[in-house]
């Protein structure tokens, strides 16, 4: 009967709760280092991080992220202080984003913006670099990506990378599809959080059986 023990041994060993991570969305606290100037007092950086432009507000670092995209959030064409702009003729640059702590980070959320319909100022080829400290002398890159164009009501674009620790984000726009200038809605970015072990209807099944794989053993070795 010592193979019940075994098998008991067996599956505690290999079919252990499953960890499972919440996922938030997050909202960057403050912009820093903006080289592309802005185009006037209401279309500042700001307008990026402050959800005024967004038809569903979210909690950040509080809000279900999965739960919160599949709602579908926009981002209203209007341009009238809830966007970012960059003056005319800016079509690059580059802007840091503070999350206002170390948090892992595995995705980037976009919502461009299109004034007036015109869906030609939205970010083409872009890159991200990800670090702890603000001066990004140790950073890594979370890789470079290509934005899309849409129409009003604007949609999330949502980038995936490898999960990094990082507190500050520097957004490096290449160029966008065509003149004169940049304009971007919003931007958030997925949080993972370290969860709790959480067994899995099948795992909890295995780990049962591998309990009474053990109780049966014991009994064996006291009617030795």
């Amino acid at each position: 009967m010592k193979i019940y023990g075994a098998i008991g041994v067996v599956a505690l060993g290999l079919f252990l709760p499953a960890i499972t991570h919440a996922t938030l969305i997050l909202s960057p606290v403050a912009t820093a280092n903006n080289t592309m100037g802005q185009f006037s007092v209401l279309l500042a950086p700001g307008n990026m991080i402050n959800q005024s432009g967004l038809n569903t507000p979210f909690v950040s670092g509080v809000t279900d992220y999965d739960s919160y995209i599949a709602a579908n959030p926009t981002h209203a064409n209007l341009a009238s202080g809830n966007a970012f702009a960059s003056p005319s003729g800016i079509t690059s640059g580059s802007i840091d984003f503070d999350l206002g702590d170390i948090f892992n980070i595995d995705k980037f959320v976009l919502w461009s913006d299109n004034p007036g319909g015109d869906t030609s100022s939205a970010p083409k080829n872009f890159s991200l670099l990800a670090s702890i400290t603000s001066d990004f002398t140790s950073s890594i890159s979370l890789g470079s990506f290509v934005g899309s164009v849409g129409s009003s009501p604007i949609a999330a674009q949502v980038f995936s990378f490898d999960s990094t620790d990082a507190r500050f984000v520097r957004w490096t726009i290449i160029d966008q599809y065509e003149q004169p200038n940049i304009n971007v809605g919003e931007v958030a970015f997925s949080v993972i959080q370290p969860g709790e072990p959480v067994p899995e209807p099948a795992t909890l099944v295995l780990i049962c059986l591998g309990l009474a794989g053990l109780g049966y053993s014991r009994r064996q070795l006291k009617a030795v």
